[in-house]
């Protein structure tokens, strides 16, 4: 929208006319000034009315800062920075947000959100308040909320109704290599990538990205501890909301007013409308997770220590923390894991209520999905940490005898997969099989307990075949082992399917600045390969140990101000922006802390945590396949339909460019972008369900519902629209692009065993893998100074690629290997793989030996005078080392095919 405090007041009125009759009155009150005098008293009373009556979004005549208001469903995440609706306000509609009004549908049982946007374009808006009480439905029927405060806001008795004040972290540098890599521009959100090819190259710097060092939207911390709240000029302000709809809410249209003040002036009236569907969702979760969280990363930051004594008060307020994570959890669907206990003995008592269900009652001052339904998981010696791992045979039957014996004495009512956490992230597969085997062969009750690793699935199958749960990372992987494997493990018939955390392009990751619908997809993507658990590494990960250690006070991370919690910030990259081994935004952080002991200016005083964005935006996507699960009950085929136009590719049905080398593949991500194609897929998902005959069973523990009321008459608030599963790129490719020159090489610690074989492994094995080595390709000529043209940080012994187009090659090209201690190493190369200039540059700090070993280039031919009409396909190469062929390009049919050659490199030593 222009400025109207440029426009004359005739033509601002006009043109509103034209443009939306219904809020002329409301948008002529963005006039001050001269514009009160002129129209007098006479305006500021009838015009209040008429406003009112109408119930339209807008406000009732008096002054305001908030220049305009809007609002989507939370999975489009707006930056502070961004002021659309001031620009254009048609831009911002959604199937959301019509231009006036919120309209939202959900099922009984179900926690619905809206995301609302105030933007103050001119100048600072003060002491805003926002305020939704009630929605009136059917005969009077009504969904509330009451006043709360302090520990207060952790009761969620009578509080149906929650709002939100969003607070923003910024995003200072990618999360690069475990959420995704930026070998392909595809593979980053959209939002944050820069001008690319049509193999996914980029071209630009951190500059050209446009989520650079921009806010995104992350904690959500209760409004009642924000009210008062000021908007910057320039500046927008989110207000989160969260509706649950009760089991015995009767079907039909809710009505409601959400009113803004500033000071005294109520300024803006927004209607809300939600349509309450005729079925309820399970208070089991059909998408069954596990969070793990770190009790002693909790006491640190609300008590000031990690460790208290049990029996002390200090203890009892841990423990009264830590259940007000449950209870948060609980009310969002998910489900948490701690360390486990080393025997029944040694679990905290507070454990027993989580899992029996008794937590999450009114009593203890519960309320919303899964009232009365325990916790459904319990993990015994997490990520490996049991002390018997080295006492035997005779050992692990008696202790997995005692945890069996224990929950079949507990009687539980809720369904809940309890196992031994055998190993974590181990290629040790005989040390794991002999384990699982054990466990497997034990003739007591002990033979029941499943035993559980962090593994990926082909590894199970065909090294680990007595495991009983192989959980995987979430990525893209060899189509056909993944398939078979998969395959195997369903015909085992005893065995089940876990995964965990995300990256793309196989899923939605957990990087704070990945789409809103990012862990929403994961979810339908869990869906459609059937997994049974979604587990998630970590939710308190204050300390960032893993790249500092725990007495570096960088490793303390200010949650309320730093997006990046873990991984290591080492150095800026022209085309990362902040960068290091592993960096990442909002990994392990999914609960920030009420009460912060280690910065205290951003303590709220809670004994309580306040859910990310992240959480909820995951929530949203759990309850999508209570829908799915529900739907697939009445019309299975128009389900897998639906899933499949909404998620055409997930993990492993990617597949890989080089089956030889499977840790790259070239692609955009399958699935949309756009929250409103998920609305739609959900709309018609519930339609399924209110059209049909469910099933009448319920789980375990779960009260029945009792008879639902004939919905209301009247039109669904959100219309069906045709959805496109697949998000137009942000930039459009050349259709002749230059060749790609490919780098690869493999690098590991220990000797090679031979330095005339290109690529080949290092002689001595590795316990403790390769990780951290930042790579870099420059290119230059003579005289000149490098240009980086390409990075990377290792993760592992393994084989690493860089992909340089044509564009960038110069007389020379250096590449560049630095460790996270410091250790240095520079090789230059001329363009026909000659080695011009070779020196090892070493700091004193200790590391153990590491090489690049035998680094070479595929160099293509010279490009033909005569452009092909299409992008020429790469001929074979020999098979140890193909080269990518991008799928999507047609081969010439009149112009000769270019021949490559490897140029073969020396190897480089880091040592110490």
């Amino acid at each position: 929208m222009a400025n109207i405090h440029d426009e004359s007041f005739a033509h601002f009125l006009e043109r509103d006319r034209a443009m939306d009759p219904p809020r002329v009155l409301n948008l002529a009150s963005h006039r001050r000034g001269l514009l009160l005098l002129t129209l007098g008293f006479f305006i500021l009373v009838s015009a209040a009315p008429i406003i009112a009556g109408r119930s339209l979004a807008g406000r009732e005549g008096a002054l305001s800062n908030i220049a305009q208001v809007w609002a989507n469903e939370g999975g489009d995440k707006v930056w502070r920075s961004e002021l659309r609706a001031t620009h254009d306000p048609a831009s911002v509609r959604n199937l959301v947000w019509d231009g006036s009004t919120i309209s939202l549908f959900g099922a009984r049982n179900e926690v619905i959100s809206f995301n609302l946007i105030l933007e103050a374009p001119q100048s600072a808006a003060t002491n805003v308040r926002v305020e939704l009480t009630e929605l009136i439905g059917p005969g009077g029927a009504r969904i509330t909320t009451r006043p709360a405060s302090g520990n207060g806001l952790f009761d969620f008795r009578g509080r149906n109704i929650e709002l939100f004040y969003v607070r923003y972290l910024q995003i200072k540098g990618l999360s690069i290599d475990l959420a995704y890599n930026d070998y392909d521009e595809r593979h980053i959100p959209e939002r944050c990538r820069r001008p690319y090819d049509q193999y996914g190259i980029g071209t630009g710097t951190w500059q050209d990205r446009p989520c650079h060092d921009q806010f995104y939207p992350e904690i959500a911390v209760p409004l009642e501890l924000h009210t008062p709240f000021n908007i910057p000029a320039g500046t927008n302000q989110a207000i989160w909301g969260d509706i649950y709809i009760p089991k015995g809410a009767p079907a039909g249209l809710y009505t409601g007013v959400i009113t803004v003040r500033e000071g005294s002036a109520t300024t803006w009236q927004i209607p809300i409308h939600v349509q309450v569907r005729n079925f309820t969702l399970p208070d089991l979760p059909s998408a069954r997770t596990m969070i793990y969280f770190s009790e002693e990363n909790i006491n640190d930051r609300y008590l000031g220590e990690p460790y208290p004594d049990k029996g002390t008060a200090a203890y009892a307020r841990s423990q009264a923390i830590i259940n007000r994570h449950f209870q948060l959890a609980h009310r969002h669907k998910f489900s948490l894991i701690d360390g486990g206990a080393n025997a029944p003995s040694e679990m905290a008592a507070d454990w027993l209520p989580r899992l029996n269900g008794s937590l999450f009652t009114a009593a203890q001052g519960y309320d919303g999905p899964g009232v009365g339904v325990g916790n459904n998981v319990y993990s015994i010696g997490t990520y490996g940490s049991w002390n018997w791992q080295n006492q035997g045979k005779q050992s692990m039957w008696t202790h997995t005898d005692a945890w069996v014996n224990w929950f079949d004495a507990q009687g539980l009512t809720t369904p809940t997969d309890y196992f031994l956490y055998l190993i974590d992230e181990s290629t040790d597969f005989p040390q794991i099989e002999q384990w699982a085997k054990w466990m497997n062969e034990n003739p007591g009750p002990g033979g029941r307990l499943p035993s559980m690793a962090t593994i990926a699935l082909p590894d199970a199958i065909n090294h680990v075949p007595d495991l009983d749960i192989p959980t995987s990372g979430a990525g893209f992987g060899v189509t056909s082992d993944w398939e078979n494997a998969l395959a195997a493990l369903r015909a085992s018939g005893d065995k089940r399917f876990w995964m965990y955390n995300g990256s793309r392009p196989g899923s939605g990751s957990f990087a704070t600045e990945d789409e809103g619908v990012a862990l929403r997809e994961l979810a339908w993507g869990g869906y459609k390969k059937g997994v049974e658990r979604w587990f998630y590494w970590e939710s308190t990960y204050y300390i960032n140990f893993q790249c500092y250690g725990y007495n570096d006070p960088k490793a303390i991370t200010n949650v309320f101000q730093q997006a990046q919690t873990f991984g290591c910030y080492s150095y800026d990259s022209p085309t990362r922006g902040q960068a290091g081994w592993n960096y990442f935004n909002g990994d392990g952080v999914l609960f920030y802390p009420g009460t912060d002991t280690r910065y205290p200016a951003e303590s709220y005083g809670l004994d309580g945590p306040f859910a990310s964005l992240r959480l909820k935006l995951w929530r949203r996507g759990i309850q999508d396949v209570d829908y799915l699960t529900l739907a697939a009950a009445i019309d299975p085929a128009r389900v897998r339909r639906i899933v499949q136009r909404m998620v055409p590719k997930v993990l492993w049905e990617y597949g890989v460019d080089d089956p030889n080398d499977p840790t790259w593949v070239r692609t955009d991500i399958s699935w949309s972008i756009d929250p409103d194609d998920w609305e739609a897929a959900r709309n018609e998902l519930a339609d399924i369900i209110d059209g049909g005959v469910l099933p009448t069973a319920t789980p375990t523990n779960t009260p029945t519902p009792g008879p639902s009321p004939t919905p209301t008459s009247g039109p669904s608030p959100t219309p069906t629209p045709t959805a496109t599963a697949t998000p137009t790129p942000t930039f459009t490719p050349t259709p002749t692009p230059a060749p790609v020159w490919r780098f690869r090489g493999y690098v590991c610690q220990g000797q090679p065993t031979s330095q005339a074989q290109p690529g080949e492994p290092c002689e001595t094995s590795s316990t403790n893998p390769l990780a951290g080595v930042r790579l870099q390709l420059f290119s230059y000529d003579q005289g000149q100074t490098p240009v980086l043209v390409s990075e990377r940080t290792t993760l592992s012994d393994g084989f690493y690629n860089f992909y340089v187009t044509a564009a960038y090659v110069r007389q020379y090209f250096m590449l560049k290997a630095e460790n996270p201690l410091g250790l240095v190493a520079i090789m230059a190369i001329s363009e026909d793989g000659t080695v011009q200039d070779a020196n090892t540059i070493v700091w004193t700090l200790a590391r153990p030996e590491v090489h690049l070993s035998n680094f070479y280039f595929l160099a293509p031919t010279p490009t033909p005078t005569s452009t092909p009409s299409s992008t020429p396909t790469p001929s074979a190469t020999p098979t140890s080392t193909p080269t990518p062929t991008p799928s999507a390009t047609p081969t010439p049919t009149s112009t000769p095919t270019p021949t490559r050659q490897w140029l073969p490199l020396m190897w480089i030593t880091l040592s110490s």
